[in-house]
């Protein structure tokens, strides 16, 4: 007789055929848990939490965590031209219950960046937003765009005495104590001869969200410099009388010397990188002024593409930049405008979907075609074709759909199996590195985000808020690789398997495959402690290869410890 060991922690490998598989590799594997080395249990129980966006056209498919507040995105039908835009919801990580805080101009996944007290975020639609808390507001203040009306008022003895150019700036404060200050209006002109300047029509700000401080600044000019004459402490106030004289306006503080705009709309990807936010759309990467997320500048951009492509991603990673098209990454080199260049890396190819970018400690993860690619700031590499194969990827209908999540350990990746509909997740565990194993996840989110700093896990799946605790019946399956028992051309008797198992009471059922075809008998096993033991003697299978397949439909207190065992004799002997 002869027996051969069944250990199940190298996870699946889809890259050897089934009988070259290690007696620690398995075809097939969904469901369980890989956390402690030699034994199985199912993964962590899920359940339903809370309601987010339950209608049956609406698809929560974006989380994103800011100190005490949680932010959910939702693709929802409206009416009109777009059938389809991002509701954001809301609620404190200490909460119960989502509200719905702002509409979105896109219906892509949203990407996000926390700065300043702000969650910012952008799909692609021109109307991109920033979260405080629980308010919303849009992300960019407009210039004023009329110039104040300025006319020669009364004699005022030492008073404006000159030609004059004056302009009117939006000052706006928001919640947080966070202030911004809009560019200048056109230009209004007047020529004093020691006469008060009075100015009227001076533009209000349209600009709105709860919780806003607005004020207007007027601005007069001396010796070509633009002092600032009088802070209106209203957004209602048009006019005003100015006698303020040339000394005393000396002394007063000046506007900026360069002209700020509202930040860019269309954003796919945004990140905080050296106290600016970073955006990319089409070939172009933008950026915000230091310390001033709501600040831009006309010049704030570079041209990163060169061949035509349009930006996929941008990452902020160690101390540096990098942005990706799907051919390849590049680096911004430098720590302000004046000295930054666009880098080269080595890199062989870049990402194709930006939902499957995701930071570790050994570089960027990102889909590429025909696998998951592991970008260090200086080369790439295809991590997943060793042990899956590059048909894996290369097979699959839709790569757009596929979105990631990355916990600190594993790198969970949603795909769609056939056609556009995510129905899979297979989870690499990279804990330790650079060996991995894989593993389906037998819960298939529309939404998954872990919070590292309270190690907390959010999924969504039909509209609802999942998380991590309780009972719940889980279903999980592994099949072994096939043993021949060191006879690869002799026929073999299987006549015994070994098992070391506690099922916590639910019944698990093992299938024996004889030449890769399920035999007509399966065992069942159904404990209440673990047992280690020998099966019966085992009926005919007869066959050159043979392997066994696990499931239960109630996994959650089944504990599988190796190893197993299968037993068989040559035929004949």
């Amino acid at each position: 007789m002869s027996r051969e060991p069944i250990t199940f922690d190298k996870g699946i490998n889809l890259k050897k055929g089934p009988l070259f598989l290690g007696e620690d590799e398995l075809i097939s594997c969904s469901g369980w848990d890989f956390r402690t080395a030699g034994q199985l249990s199912a993964r962590p129980s899920r359940n339903q939490l809370y309601s987010i966006d339950t209608d049956s056209d609406s698809t929560v498919h974006g989380f994103q965590v800011y100190d005490d507040s949680l932010y959910a995105a939702s693709k929802a039908y409206c009416l009109g031209d777009q059938a389809y835009f991002n509701y954001i919801y809301h609620r404190l990580t200490t909460g119960t219950s989502w509200t719905n805080v702002g509409l979105m101009g896109g219906n892509a996944k949203p990407r996000w960046a926390n700065y300043l007290g702000f969650t910012f975020a952008v799909d692609g639609g021109a109307n991109q937003k920033a979260f405080l808390d629980d308010e919303d507001y849009t992300w960019g203040v407009e210039n004023p765009t009329a110039a104040p009306e300025v006319v020669v008022g009364a004699a005022e003895v030492g008073g404006p005495d000159g030609t004059y150019y004056c302009y009117v700036t939006f000052y706006v404060i928001f919640p947080n104590g966070h202030a911004y200050e809009t560019g200048a209006s056109s230009v209004g002109t007047v020529e004093p001869s020691e006469n008060a300047v009075e100015w009227s029509g001076i533009p209000t700000c349209g600009y709105a969200g709860d919780g806003l401080d607005i004020r207007r600044r007027l601005y007069r000019s001396v010796s070509g410099i633009n002092y600032l004459v009088k802070e209106l402490m209203d957004n209602t106030t048009t006019t005003f009388s100015d006698v303020t004289t040339d000394a005393t306006l000396q002394a007063s503080s000046t506007l900026a010397s360069s002209q700020s705009y509202p930040v860019p709309g269309d954003f796919v990807d945004v990140a905080v990188y050296i106290q600016r936010i970073f955006g990319i759309k089409g070939e172009k990467l933008y950026w915000t002024e230091t310390y001033a997320p709501f600040s831009y500048l006309a010049g704030n951009n570079a041209t990163v593409s060169t061949d035509g492509e349009d930006l996929v991603a941008c990452v902020e990673w160690g101390d540096q930049l990098y942005i990706a098209t799907t051919r390849e990454w590049k680096r911004l080199q430098g720590n302000d405008p004046d000295t930054w260049a666009l880098k080269y890396t080595f890199a062989d190819n870049g990402v194709i979907n930006r939902y499957t970018v995701e930071k570790t400690k050994y570089g960027i993860l990102g889909l590429w075609y025909d696998g998951i690619y592991l970008f260090d700031g200086v080369f790439n590499k295809n991590i997943t074709e060793k042990y899956l194969g590059t048909e894996f990827f290369t097979d699959l209908d839709d790569l757009t759909v596929c979105f990631s999540e990355y916990d600190g350990d594993r790198y969970y990746f949603y795909y769609a199996s056939s056609s556009t509909t995510v129905d899979k997740c297979l989870v690499l565990d990279m804990n330790a590195w650079p060996e991995m194993v894989f593993f389906h996840d037998d819960f298939i989110a529309d939404a998954h985000k872990y919070d590292r700093d309270n190690g907390t896990r959010y999924l969504t799946k039909s509209g609802y808020e999942y998380y991590e605790s309780g009972t719940e019946t889980i279903s999980t399956t592994l099949q072994t690789g096939d043993r021949v028992f060191k006879e690869a051309l002799k026929k073999k008797n299987l006549e015994y398997l070994y098992y070391d198992i506690d099922t916590g009471g639910a019944d698990v059922v093992v299938t024996f495959y004889v030449d890769g075809t399920a035999d007509s008998t399966t065992m069942t096993l159904n404990t209440t402690s673990r047992e280690r033991k020998r099966s019966t003697h085992l009926h005919l299978m007869e066959g050159y290869r043979h392997s066994i397949k696990i499931t239960c439909s109630d996994s959650e207190d089944v504990v599988i410890y190796a190893p197993w065992a299968l037993e068989a004799s040559a035929v004949g002997d």
